[in-house]
């Protein structure tokens, strides 16, 4: 497999049914259930007590960024992943460990590790309801990392996070940016369905820490 192949791959289900949920919101067309379960049937999700969560509308990257560089510094002998989105070079550079990428060679080879059981599910998805892209980098993130023995996690959230598939994972600690109206036409269209969507990391994480700006 190469690594447009793993990225077709990726991108499959959702390009498929797209024509079915473009320009409707997220909590219509959404559902991280989809991954959850896949991971579920995989052993991939990680225990709570390791994961950090971001979410918010502004500097949730950095956030992520920053949050990963501090547990690494408290735990000099510890393997952090870090999950970012979206990419900043390219694809596979969402997905680190230790601060280095996911080597491309690396990823396509769990892209076919888990390529089947994402299959498997979604044969079963009735019309218009798809596996995220999202929710497929997390897949090979998780796979990754529990092979690779990471001890902690941080995970940054993609534009929700009540619809969204890094929302879904239970954590230690969750990290609510700055909220704004963002992402109207998916999120909105009041600051109180972001707020709605965005604080629903409160459901799953132990501890909040919130932006008071």
């Amino acid at each position: 497999m190469t690594l447009d192949d793993a990225l077709d791959e990726i991108y499959r289900s959702y390009l498929r049914a797209r024509p079915l949920v473009a320009g409707r919101f997220d909590r219509d067309v959404r559902h991280p259930e989809i991954v959850w379960r896949i991971a579920l049937s995989l052993d991939l999700l990680p225990p709570p007590s390791r994961v950090i969560k971001i979410t918010g509308s502004k500097g949730k990257g950095t956030t992520a960024r920053f949050a990963a560089d501090l547990v690494a510094q408290a735990k000099p002998d510890a393997r952090v992943g870090l999950f970012v989105s979206p990419h900043e070079i390219q694809q596979t550079d969402r997905i680190r460990l230790d601060g280095a990428p996911m080597a491309a060679d690396e990823f396509c080879r769990t892209v076919d590790r888990i390529s089947a059981a994402v299959r498997e599910e979604e044969a079963a998805l009735p019309p218009g309801q798809y596996i995220s892209p999202v929710g497929y980098f997390l897949l090979i993130a998780l796979d990754w990392y529990r092979r690779q023995g990471a001890d902690y996690l941080v995970l940054e959230c993609g534009r929700g996070a009540r619809w969204d598939d890094v929302g879904r994972v239970a954590s230690r600690v969750a990290v609510v940016t700055s909220v704004l109206n963002e992402h109207a036409d998916t999120l909105g269209p009041t600051l109180a369905d972001f707020a709605h969507d965005k604080f629903s990391v409160v459901g799953n994480s132990e501890i909040i820490v919130a932006s008071s700006g």
